[in-house]
């Protein structure tokens, strides 16, 4: 056996690991890759919001094109939809997020149902759970289907046949589009 210096031994030498820096630490490296339960949980929401800010993006594609949308542009908004709606379920199936939820469980069972915490992680898996069963391209060709469907050609909201567009709302709730 080596000489070792006073106050070392064998089982002090195996139960240091080197960190990142290069530090031994006497945990045995089992927190190295542990986080707080806040710091997962800003995690999550960090997560949920850039994929509903994908999804309000969206949306203002939708309002645009019911409302402003050039006749020739419902090929390209639906293109655009697709690739948002695809970069959202991605997002949304990402095996980090299912795994911050998975570490999340046991706190959210710790919780008041109620909490919003537990809320949260619960409807997070839910929704995470759902998403994972549907493949991206599908996802993302419902979305070009259902934008491309929803507009052709870009039309207007009234019910006349003035403009030579296809009208796609309530002739009672649109004005009269203009000849």
């Amino acid at each position: 056996m080596r000489d070792q210096p006073p106050g070392h031994n064998e089982m002090t030498n195996r139960s240091r690991v080197a960190s990142p820096t290069g530090k031994a630490r006497a945990d045995g490296g089992r927190s190295r890759n542990r986080r707080s339960v806040e710091a997962r949980l800003a995690e999550v929401r960090r997560r949920l919001i850039e994929i509903g800010d994908i999804g309000f993006a969206g949306a203002v594609l939708g309002w645009d094109q019911a409302t402003y949308m050039p006749a020739g542009g419902a090929t390209a908004r639906a293109r655009q939809g697709a690739t948002l709606g695809r970069l959202a379920h991605e997002k949304l199936v990402d095996p980090a997020l299912g795994a911050l939820l998975d570490g999340l469980a046991a706190h959210a069972e710790s919780l008041p149902y109620e909490s919003d915490d537990a809320s949260l992680i619960r409807v997070a898996r839910r929704d995470f759970e759902k998403a994972i069963k549907v493949p991206a391209d599908y996802v993302a060709r419902a979305s070009a289907a259902a934008t491309s469907g929803s507009s052709p050609g870009g039309g207007c909201s009234c019910s006349s046949s003035q403009c030579g567009r296809p009208c796609r709302a309530n002739a009672a709730a649109a004005p009269a589009c203009a000849p």
